[in-house]
């Protein structure tokens, strides 16, 4: 059980990513939620009882009735907005590091939020 919460998780961030790049204005939310399942256990390499990569995009694509490789598209390039996120964040912010801090109300707890991903995580 703990192997799905965390390919959620995973989706779940791939899908903040999606909502912040245009790039992904094209595809239906369905395709987005699709694709980032996908990416999600594709990167986390979980084995979805013994379905391979293709079978399960295969599988993935029948459940929303997509096609096939629009959705392996669709997943390819979700995670290559990862990659580039990650590239983006791995390197120093010198333009905005002073003037990036949010302001916060005193009696909001920043360490709870209420999203189901950090979105502080995601480059904006």
């Amino acid at each position: 059980m703990e192997k799905v919460e965390l390919v959620k998780k995973h989706a779940q961030t791939f899908i903040a990513l999606c909502a912040t790049d245009y790039t992904f204005a094209m595809y239906p939310p369905s395709m987005i939620a699709t694709g980032s399942i996908g990416a999600a256990i594709h990167g986390l390499s979980v084995s979805a009882n013994s379905f391979s990569g293709e079978a399960l995009t295969e599988l993935l694509a029948s459940i929303t009735g997509t096609e096939v490789d629009c959705l392996k598209a669709c997943q390819e390039q979700i995670e290559a907005a990862l990659a580039e996120s990650l590239k983006q964040a791995s390197q120093p912010q010198q333009e905005y590091s002073s003037s990036k801090t949010p302001d916060y109300p005193a009696n909001q707890d920043v360490s709870m939020t209420s999203t189901p991903t950090d979105v502080t995580d995601i480059n904006l």
